[in-house]
């Protein structure tokens, strides 16, 4: 369609815009009581790492990542866990969702340098999210996808970015909707970062 190169008219900008489909997440800084707690439980991360422990798995996923399934298991990262939780309560709880036992596990994470981890999601659960055990600025962050695929093709018609890097000091968090596509960036600097990973699934015993 061709410009008539009319101007306007004032009723011709008396439209109400709604926002459709908004995503939630929810980022928690770093709990300042926990500072020497985190610092800690890196340490022991990266000392599971180098003893190249039984209990540590490749993933399928990404390249040059280290994993550990379930830390809240142990008794070294019982202080994460506990954030954990809390973390999840809280986001339960602005959510309006029943209270009660849910499905909940967790893995830790190790990124070496040049590591990352491709886009996923982690559907059916409920809610997932990281805590993290080190620094994450300017390299191997969590980037948040428009879940709108056609969005990608679509610039120009709708505001805002199409993927959101979120950027954190040790301690902080992220819960979002396990249905939300995400990926971690390569780790492009030459220090090795830790995190714990984490979901929330349905009531236990819900039929």
């Amino acid at each position: 369609m061709e410009s008539s190169g009319k101007q306007p008219n004032n009723d011709s900008y008396n439209s109400k815009e709604i926002n459709l489909f908004p995503t939630q997440i929810w980022i928690f800084p770093p709990a300042e009581e926990m500072t020497k707690d985190i610092q800690n439980m890196e340490q022991q991360a990266l000392a599971l790492r180098d003893s190249k422990t039984e209990l540590g798995v490749p993933t399928i996923s990404g390249r040059g990542i280290w994993r550990m399934p379930s830390p809240h298991l142990n008794a070294e990262f019982k202080n994460a866990t506990d954030r954990i939780e809390l973390l999840l309560s809280a986001t339960c709880k602005r959510l309006g969702l029943p209270a009660g036992r849910r499905k909940f596990d967790t893995w830790l994470n190790v990124y070496d340098p040049g590591s990352y981890h491709i886009q996923h999601q982690h559907s059916p659960n409920l809610l997932s999210g990281v805590l993290y055990l080190s620094d994450i600025q300017e390299s191997g962050r969590i980037i948040f996808k428009d879940p709108r695929p056609s969005r990608q093709c679509f610039k120009e018609t709708q505001g805002g970015p199409i993927e959101i890097p979120i950027s954190t000091t040790a301690g902080g968090a992220a819960v979002f909707p396990s249905w939300l596509e995400h990926y971690v960036e390569e780790n492009h600097t030459n220090r090795i970062t830790a995190c714990i990973a984490f979901n929330l699934g349905e009531l236990i015993g819900a039929h």
